[in-house]
């Protein structure tokens, strides 16, 4: 049942300057696996602002103008997903909630859309993994508890640096870093597997060896189960973008930047030096790299597996 978080659409859209629609479906399908082949928005566009966001262009083939500012909100996915899910077809496999659009960005304070679309996967016990650069995800913490009590739920925080001063420039609409630290100790007490994406990794702003073990020492404090790490991808439009940030805040790098960037992604040795530098201070901390998502059904007291 919804009763706790009963679902209606919001007339609030209006006073927050959303655009509120009706999806046709919820759910969406895409072949690569990444980390699973089901995706779950619940808005198009996010206010976090973050400059390297590769996602800002999705609003191109909508004709939707400005991801930053132009925020859609699709107010009718809890029952629509409901519906999804009761299908016979319906496999109970993952659903990453949010793969373009983090799912609470600030304007998810007022609109609330998440609380009742949490109970649907409660309700049918389906996995779920979700990533965010917000800790007003713990507003939800109890139904995140209570669908861990039923299948597998991964919750990761996107951290870049720990430095909450650079991170202002870098994501300027997100929670500091600190506070993401913060949300995952208190999202793995009530017994949900937690990791970080350290994506991307930015040259000369985020990559020193003890920037990077900074997170990694504070992953370990919170209890993290792994960390993915990559450096950063300028490919399409993303480049100009970031390139004119660096002239704006970081002038004395767009040279730089220009030398190890030929293409969308840094030099292949550069790359190698980055995966290297992380899996070490893995090992250091005993972090391991992010398992895929095969998740299990909890069913009287043991677990019995989904694949």
């Amino acid at each position: 049942m919804l009763s706790s978080h009963p679902f209606k659409p919001t007339s609030t859209c209006q006073t927050t300057g959303v655009q509120c629609i009706e999806a046709r479906s919820a759910l969406h399908y895409h072949d690569k696996e990444q980390p699973t082949h089901w995706d779950l928005n619940v808005y198009r566009g996010c206010a976090h602002g973050c400059t390297y966001c590769f996602a800002r262009y999705s609003h191109d083939y909508i004709g939707g103008g400005d991801f930053f500012n132009h925020i859609v909100a699709k107010t009718n996915l809890a029952p629509t997903l409901d519906k999804e899910f009761r299908k016979s077809t319906w496999l109970h496999e993952p659903v990453n909630l949010g793969g373009v659009s983090d799912s609470y960005q600030p304007v998810e304070a007022t609109l609330k859309l998440l609380p009742p679309i949490l109970e649907v996967f409660i309700k049918h016990s389906n996995p779920l993994l979700i990533s965010t650069k917000s800790d007003l995800i713990l507003r939800d913490k109890v139904l995140f508890a209570r669908l861990s009590e039923r299948t597998e739920v991964r919750v990761a925080a996107s951290i870049t640096t720990a430095n909450d001063s650079l991170a202002q420039l870098l994501e300027p609409g997100a929670t500091a870093p600190s506070h993401r630290f913060t949300m995952l100790r208190a999202m793995k007490e009530i017994g949900v597997k937690t990791y970080i994406l350290l994506m991307p990794i930015l040259p000369y702003l985020t990559d020193e060896p003890d920037q990077l073990e900074q997170i990694y020492q504070q992953a370990a404090r919170a209890g993290v189960e792994g960390i993915i790490a990559w450096p950063l991808n300028l490919r399409g439009k993303v480049k100009p973008a970031f390139i004119q940030f660096l002239r704006e805040k970081f002038p004395a790098l767009v040279a730089p930047y220009t030398g190890l960037f030929h293409g969308s992604s840094a030099s292949p040795s550069y790359t190698s030096q980055m995966l290297e530098i992380t899996a070490e201070l893995g090992q250091k901390y005993g972090i391991s790299k992010i398992p895929r998502f095969a998740p299990e059904t909890k069913t009287a007291g043991r677990q019995t597996s989904l694949f």
